[in-house]
């Protein structure tokens, strides 16, 4: 089981035990999910959510949920499932709303689901799960009763300061839950703070007036089309990865 490089255990035990009552259920092969920038990373991926989960309910309950892959699916106690792959196929399908977020209760299963977007989409070259992030949050606040005013993945005063925490006996799931629901705008931007995670919009936003906030597009664009960006010093001229969006230029317009 790999690991993202980043931890969302915010605030909690840098090794917290993990319960044997709670298994969150990730695809053997982990699908893609958007960066908070809405850029595709290959090194980001569904266990993203089950690791953000993992800390929530942590948490508010002080049970820290154990991660496991669906090839050791547990045949007793809670399972949670985040994120869709082959092994739910024929049993729970995903959302086919764009962005879409799926959270359901089925004979003592949860199911954490998001749309799954075909490989191209957004020029991403894998398919990728773009709803799972907002599942999770959903799921937070809707059933466990977070509350979100200002809260980065990665920033533990901020996590603090920023967000009601529920204090929870047990994780009580309500027998037949179903909440389907899709973003009405493609577009949206978390402004201030890390994204990932807060139900920022997939689709990479492009900025003509402060290009040099989207250094994504030049690490997406710059090699095949290298008259379209501005290095940002010109001793970087041959270094265009984090150069910015030239949307003067000709070939930009």
């Amino acid at each position: 089981m790999v690991f993202q490089k980043f931890s969302f255990a915010v605030g909690g035990p840098a090794a917290a035990p993990d319960s044997p009552q709670i298994a969150l259920v990730v695809p053997d092969q982990p699908l893609s999910v958007p960066g908070g920038d809405g850029l595709y990373r290959a090194d980001l991926t569904q266990m993203a959510a089950a690791e953000r989960l993992r800390m929530l309910i942590g948490r508010a309950t002080g049970v820290w949920p154990r991660i496991v892959p669906a090839a050791r699916t547990p045949k007793s106690g809670m399972r949670v499932f985040v994120g869709y792959g082959p092994h739910l196929k024929g049993r729970c399908e995903p959302p086919d709303r764009p962005e879409g977020l799926k959270i359901l209760e089925r004979d003592g299963d949860v199911y954490l689901l998001g749309e799954i977007a075909p490989a191209g989409t957004n020029n991403w070259p894998t398919a990728a799960d773009r709803g799972v992030m907002h599942a999770v949050e959903t799921f937070a606040e809707r059933v466990m009763g977070y509350r979100f005013l200002y809260s980065p993945p990665n920033d533990p005063e901020l996590f603090e300061l920023g967000t009601a925490i529920p204090v929870l006996d047990t994780l009580a799931i309500e027998r037949g839950l179903s909440i389907e629901e899709a973003p009405a705008f493609e577009h949206r931007i978390p402004y201030g703070t890390a994204s990932l995670g807060l139900r920022s919009g997939s689709s990479p936003a492009f900025n003509c007036n402060h290009s040099y906030y989207v250094e994504g597009w030049a690490a997406m664009y710059a090699e095949k089309h290298p008259e379209m960006f501005i290095p940002k010093v010109p001793e970087g001229a041959e270094k265009l990865d984090d150069a910015q969006v030239a949307a003067m230029g000709r070939s930009v317009i």
